[in-house]
């Protein structure tokens, strides 16, 4: 629908809107429940078409159906719109009227207590709503279609299981929070729900305690929300101090948000607990190099390497520190362990083919680097640079090369024509004369020749891609051990030319 449709049928929902609360002549036989009904289906439509239409959002709440629509509609135009200040005195009369609805329902004399500090990211409250309003709410309610329902909790802080308000957004008895941030589209919502109701994103199960908080760290660090990452990760240090890589990645995420000191002392404090543990001092060796201090950083790799010598992480990390303060020769050593222990990191081949290529080394360097085009990547930057440097080291054929039938038969008729020009002086250049062992063993040269190029320079060619599929061998880890085989069909073809099987070695004169 176009952008004028839209507000054409905009304004037909706020005149409804406006004639159900009275700014406007009712119709003739409308009431105001009806152009309520009408007012509310109209916004609801539109704002499924456009879902930024704050516009459409704030009319929408005037004629919601309870409060938590309401509350709703008036929460998304401050996404939308934080300063917003008809959705900002909104929701604080929406508040307001929640904490009296609060007081009326507890027993006499009860009173929950104020907590002592606010989130700091509670800029809206929070209002859960009671059995009643559920069950009133209409089946089209946009908090209700299509949305993850809410684990189920018997009442109160869903951890600590003490009475809350409905605005609270911090237990005042835990200290624990009862909302949170959606790491995917930052919308607020409830820890009892399993998916964000709006990007439906999965948020875990609160009940897993500290490991939901570390698992919600992890997801705002992929999104790149370090501040939001030390906050989940200090509840999970609240509710289990002890937890295994608590504090490594407490001090991974200080260091991503630049304060490095705090990092370094996180991480010392933690290594000093568990002492063997070299995951930590892998953690405090990327700091230190982040901080620039290269000396104590391999140092530190040394301790990590010390722990755990079969760390292809920890090799790979002291070797590239070596890479890059220039000391090539110190690199490969480490660099080489690297892709030993872990022949699948194409990274650690490019930064071994990198070391060699310094000490211009070629033939190695063009091996580590061919296997890290073969592994990595081909969106990756570090693919592109490789690829270059490799086209320059060893330039490859054209693709119609390398993929057609000329260039394959060019290099496959050299060792054929080798044979067959043995078995016709063998047979005095007379072909008839040639024995059944001769033409077997032409045949057995021409699959040895076949066998031997299209494991080596042509990969592609196009019988063997006829024969398996359109990678070829390009791809295939085997391909020495087939090229080796075609070599042995090929010596062992000549040799049964040079010595046919009924022929017995000539007599010396003497």
């Amino acid at each position: 629908m176009e952008h004028s449709d839209i507000h054409k049928v905009l304004q037909q929902g706020i005149a409804a809107a406006k004639a159900a609360h009275g700014k406007q002549p009712l119709p003739p036989g409308a009431s105001k429940d009806a152009l309520q009904k009408r007012a509310r289906q109209i916004l609801r439509h539109v704002t499924e078409l456009d879902p930024t239409n704050i516009q459409a959002w704030l009319w929408l709440s005037t004629v919601a159906e309870d409060n938590n629509e309401r509350y709703f509609c008036l929460e998304t135009v401050l996404v939308l719109d934080p300063d917003n200040r008809v959705a900002l005195t909104g929701l604080d009369h929406l508040h307001r009227q929640a904490q009296v609805t609060d007081d009326d329902i507890l027993p006499e004399g009860f009173a929950f207590d104020t907590p002592q500090e606010s989130h700091p990211s509670s800029r809206y409250k929070r209002i859960k709503p009671t059995a009643a309003t559920s069950a009133q709410t209409s089946p089209r309610s946009p908090v209700q279609t299509n949305r993850p329902q809410p684990q189920k909790s018997t009442g109160g802080c869903p951890f600590c299981r003490q009475p809350v308000s409905k605005i609270d957004t911090i237990c005042p008895h835990c200290h624990l929070p009862l909302v949170v941030d959606c790491p995917e589209c930052n919308t607020r919502i409830d820890v009892e729900w399993d998916s964000c109701p709006e990007c439906h994103h999965p948020q875990g199960d609160y009940r897993q305690g500290a490991a939901y908080f570390t698992d919600l760290a992890n997801d705002y660090r992929q999104h790149h929300r370090a501040k939001n990452a030390v906050e989940a990760l200090r509840w999970a240090e609240s509710i289990d101090p002890e937890q295994p890589g608590l504090h490594q990645r407490l001090g991974e995420v200080m260091a991503d948000l630049g304060r490095t000191d705090e990092a370094v002392t996180i991480l010392r404090e933690a290594i000093e607990r568990e002492p063997e543990e070299s995951g930590l001092y892998l953690s405090l060796g990327h700091v230190l190099r982040q901080a620039r201090h290269f000396t104590k950083a391999a140092t530190t790799y040394v301790e990590a390497i010390s722990r755990s010598p079969k760390s292809a992480e920890a090799h790979f990390a002291l070797g590239d520190l070596y890479l890059e303060r220039g000391k090539p020769k110190e690199a490969t050593r480490y660099l080489a362990k690297a892709v030993r222990l872990a022949p699948q990191d194409g990274l650690a081949w490019a930064r071994l083919g990198l070391a060699y290529d310094e000490l211009q080394q070629l033939q190695p360097t063009i091996n580590a680097y061919q296997q890290a085009v073969r592994l990595l990547s081909p969106e990756l930057v570090e693919w592109k640079r490789v690829r270059q440097r490799l086209n320059v080291l060893s330039p490859d054929l054209p693709e119609g090369l390398v993929r057609g039938w000329p260039e394959f038969l060019r290099q496959a008729a050299g060792p054929i024509l080798v044979c067959l020009l043995a078995l016709l002086l063998d047979s005095g250049l007379r072909p008839w004369w040639i024995d059944w062992s001769g033409w077997l063993a032409l045949l057995l040269a021409m699959c040895g020749a076949f066998l031997w190029v299209s494991a080596t320079s042509l990969p592609q060619n196009p019988l063997v891609c006829l024969i398996t599929n359109q990678q070829g061998f390009e791809a295939l880890r085997a391909r020495p051990v087939i090229a080796a085989v075609g070599i042995f069909f090929w010596l062992a073809a000549l040799s049964i030319i040079l010595l046919p099987i009924h022929q017995s070695l000539p007599e010396t004169p003497f």
